[in-house]
C-alpha cells in the first residue's frame, strides 16, 4: 500500500508524521511512505537525517497574518495544490494523511480533488486551522484527545477515530529502558513536557533550573 503523509513546519507536526511512517513500514515492509512537507519548516532539516523519502511543496499561513500577507500566502498555496497534485499522480497513493500544519492543506485539497482517500490527525485538545477546516471532506479524522471533538465543524461528525498520540519508535524503546521508580536506590527521574516552538526553551530553562530543585 502507498501513503502519502503531510504535515510540517514544527516538530508537533513532524514528530507524528515521521512516527505514522515508521509504523507503517514496520508492519509491512513492502509498504511505502512518501513524506510531503513545506519549504519554510524544520522539516526541511530533520527529514533529510532520516530514511524515509520526502519531499517540499509550496504552503502559506493565515492566521494572524495581514491582508497583503494572506493574498501572498493564497498564491502560494495554489501553486502547492499544483504540486501536489503531481505528486499524486508520480506516487499513485491510496490513502492520503494530514497531520496539521499548513502543508497538509494543499497535499489533502489535490487528494481530494483527485479522489484519493483523505484522513487527518489532530495532536492537540484544540484543533489547528488547517485540520479543523480539512476536516470537512476527509473520511477520518483521527484524535489524540476525545475533547477536541467540539471544535470540529459539524460536518467532521461521524468521521472521528481516537487513536492517541503517535510517538517515535525511539520514545517508546527509551521509555521502556527507565528503571523502575520503585526500585531500591533507583535514580530520580524528571519528564518533562513541552509543547510546539516553545519545547527548546522549556528544556534549557529546567536544566538551568535542575540545580537549584
Amino acid at each position: 500500500m502507498k501513503v502519502i503523509i503531510a504535515g510540517g513546519g514544527t516538530g508537533g507536526h513532524i514528530f507524528p508524521a515521521m512516527s505514522v511512517a515508521e509504523e507503517f513500514l514496520r508492519r509491512d515492509p513492502g509498504n511505502q511512505v512518501l513524506l510531503v512537507g513545506t519549504q519554510q519548516g524544520l522539516e526541511e532539516r530533520i527529514w533529510p537525517k532520516q530514511e524515509i523519502p520526502f519531499r517540499l511543496i509550496k504552503s502559506g499561513k493565515f492566521a494572524r497574518q495581514g491582508m497583503a500577507a494572506k493574498i501572498r500566502s493564497g498564491f502560494r498555496v495554489l501553486a502547492g495544490i499544483f504540486q501536489a497534485c503531481s505528486l499524486i499522480r508520480e506516487f499513485h497513493p491510496q490513502f492520503i494523511l494530514g497531520v496539521g500544519g499548513y502543508v497538509s492543506f494543499p497535499m489533502l485539497v489535490a487528494g481530494y480533488l483527485m479522489r484519493v482517500p483523505t484522513g487527518i490527525q489532530e495532536q492537540n485538545s484544540y484543533p489547528g486551522l488547517a485540520n479543523r477546516v480539512l476536516a470537512r471532506f476527509s473520511r477520518r479524522v483521527f484524535l489524540s484527545f476525545e475533547s477536541a471533538q467540539p471544535y470540529f465543524p459539524k460536518a467532521a461528525a461521524g468521521k472521528f477515530v481516537t487513536s492517541g498520540n503517535p510517538l517515535r519508535r525511539k520514545v517508546t524503546e527509551d521509555l521502556g529502558k527507565a528503571p523502575d521508580p520503585s526500585e531500591k536506590n533507583s535514580r530520580f527521574h524528571i519528564l518533562v513536557v513541552g509543547g510546539s516552538q516553545g519545547a527548546r526553551r522549556v528544556n534549557k530553562l529546567l536544566l538551568d533550573a535542575v540545580e537549584f530543585l
